[in-house]
This record gives structure tokens, sequence and C-alpha cells, in this order.
């Protein structure tokens, strides 16, 4: 990435607490992260500290009706040595998943706001942030074709919006909608491991001039449980074709790995690699229980290949929990590559 600062220390603790067990929790999250060239200028580099604190509330449902999980966010920036004027910025996320025939018919509904990076080369200030909200609904049709079968159906209609705020300068507004189709079927092969098969079709719209693209995914999952680990790994291929562009096509990879430590702590690994869009991955934090681990998603009608890998720790000692990560995110974007990035935090 273009004048890209280097982060020589980031730490993100989180620590909640439930308030009522299962259904609505609280918590607090700190971000230090300290840059040798806090402006990303390619002269006069200035050091400098920022600081994050997060308060978010959760509040999740389930039962055998409905499931329920939303958030709500607020974040006070704190730039050292007065770089960039404090602020504060909010957000809500929640998904919702109504199960009329609890077997074999759901229905989905999903809806994110947030702020996305205008510019992933320049500095996350308000001048270079942008209101963005997505939000989804569909069905999900289950049909068990024997006892250790399954076929899955689904469909969502979204509509997604991206639009700058009263101190951002040079973003652009676009509004998109778009109609995605899946089916997965799965095999359960023993009561601890499954394999499935899916394919997804998206077609999106958008009012931003040549942004309109079709996607075509198909991809193939195995997921098992021994012992104290959980692997899930998903291999698969992604093709988006924009509108008057060549087709683009990327592997889509994903490996999960969840060791329990002991009752109450365990430790996970993940890598993946993906080709997605602004809009996706908004949608993707949907019902999240907490901060992103990760940069900022940017608001652009480009597409782009993520590649990512994470490791996290996390405690939960009764109604407290406690979690740890590191992580190394890289995006190649398709048409604008001066927007690529490579982060580490």
């Amino acid at each position: 990435m273009a004048n890209a600062a280097l982060v020589l220390f980031s730490a993100n603790p989180c620590w909640s607490r439930v308030a009522t067990a299962g259904e609505v929790s609280y918590g607090l999250s700190y971000t230090g992260e300290r840059s040798d060239n806090i402006r990303q200028t390619p002269t006069n580099r200035q050091d400098g500290w920022t600081q994050a604190l997060s308060a978010t509330l959760l509040v999740n449902e389930s039962n055998r009706d409905v499931d329920t999980r939303a958030q709500a966010s607020a974040t006070y920036r704190d730039y050292q040595r007065n770089a960039f004027n404090d602020d504060t910025t909010y957000g809500l996320n929640g998904t919702l998943v109504w199960k009329p025939i609890p077997e074999a018919f759901h229905w989905n509904v999903q809806d994110v706001y947030t702020q996305l990076a205008v510019n992933p080369s320049q500095p996350d200030t308000p001048a270079n942030r942008a209101n963005a909200n997505v939000f989804s609904t569909g069905p999900d049709v289950f049909w068990r074709i024997s006892p250790v079968q399954t076929v899955q159906a689904g469909g969502r209609y979204a509509l997604s919006t991206f639009h700058s705020t009263v101190n951002t300068v040079g973003a652009s507004n676009f509004d998109s909608a778009s109609r995605t189709d899946t089916v997965r079927w799965s095999y359960h092969s023993s009561p601890t491991t499954t394999f499935s098969l899916g394919y997804l079709v998206q077609t999106l719209d958008s009012e931003a001039s040549g942004s309109d693209f079709r996607r075509n995914e198909a991809s193939a999952g195995w997921t098992s449980k021994i012992a104290r680990n959980a692997l899930t790994l998903e291999l698969g291929q992604t093709r988006i074709k924009p509108e008057n562009q060549p087709e683009v096509d990327s592997a889509l990879e994903r490996l999960e790995w969840t060791r329990e430590l002991t009752s109450d702590s365990n430790f996970s690994l993940g890598a993946s690699r993906s080709l997605s869009d602004a809009a996706t991955e908004v949608l993707a934090t949907a019902g999240a229980p907490g901060p992103g681990v990760g940069p900022a998603t940017v608001g652009t009608t480009d597409i782009f290949v993520t590649k990512q890998v994470t490791a996290s720790y996390s405690l939960r000692p009764g109604a407290d929990s406690l979690s740890l990560s590191v992580f190394r995110v890289e995006r190649s974007f398709v048409f604008n590559t001066l927007n690529d990035e490579d982060a580490r935090g």
C-alpha cells in the first residue's frame, strides 16, 4: 500500500460480562497502536499513538421459534500529540432468524450499520470514513432426503448504501441491490464429521456506473470434531463477471482450527482466501459478538482478493470473558491497485 504506516505495537484485549445469561451482555475493548508514519505521508514522517476505547451491548436470544442476535457499539478514538481531532463512531448490527417450521423453513433478516475507510492508504480519521448500511432478507428451506443427508436452498435480497459523512473528503456515494441464491448438500458420515457441496449465484445492480456484476461460486466443505479439536475446511472457486470488464476468478480457501485448552478457555487459528466486495464483507459481521479482528473494510465499488490469518485466545471464567487476537490481512484490488494493503495487528 502506498505511503503505508508501520504498526510497531497493537493491542486489543476485549473484556465482557453477561448481565443475564443467554440474553444480554456488555463489554469493553481497548486498542493501542503506535505508528512511525501516523499521517501516512511519503516525506516528513511523524510518529504517534492512537488509542481507541469501545463499548458494546449484545442481545442474544435463541429458542425453537426464533434466533436473535443484535449488537450496538460506540468507539472513542484519542489521537496523541494532536495528530488529528479526537472523535466517536457508532455501529449497529444484528441478525434475526424466524423458524415457523424449525426443521424445514426459516426466514432470515440481517442489517449492519457501520463506517468504512474511503481510502486505505490514508489515516483512519473522520475525513476518511463513509457511512455504510447493508440490509438482507430471505428464506432457507431444508430437505432431509435421508437420516444422514440434507439439502438446504436459500435466497437473499440485499440493499446496500455507502454515503459520505459530513467530514469526509473525496468520497463517492453509491447504492446497490443484489439477489443471491444458494444450494448446499450435506452428508453426515458420523456424529462428528460432515461433508458438504455448495453453489452460489449472485447478481448485483449498482447505481455507480460500470459496477454491476454477477458472481458464481462452487465449494466443498469438511467439518470434524475430534476430542477437544474442531476443524473446518472449505475449498472452492469464485468467479465474478463485472459489467463491461473481463471475468475475474480466485480460489476460495478457508481453514479454521479450534482447540479447547480447558473447560473455560480455547485457542483458535484461521486462514482464508476469498474474492469479495464491500457489501459482502460488511454483511458478514452481522450479529458478530464483539469488535472485529482486522482492518476496516474499504467503502468501494471495486472487488478484491482478501487473504487473512488470525490467531486468538479466549478465556471465559464464569460470567466474564477475555479475548486476545493477532492478525495479518492482505487485500489486492482488481481495478484500483493503489488501494492494495497489507495490515498486521
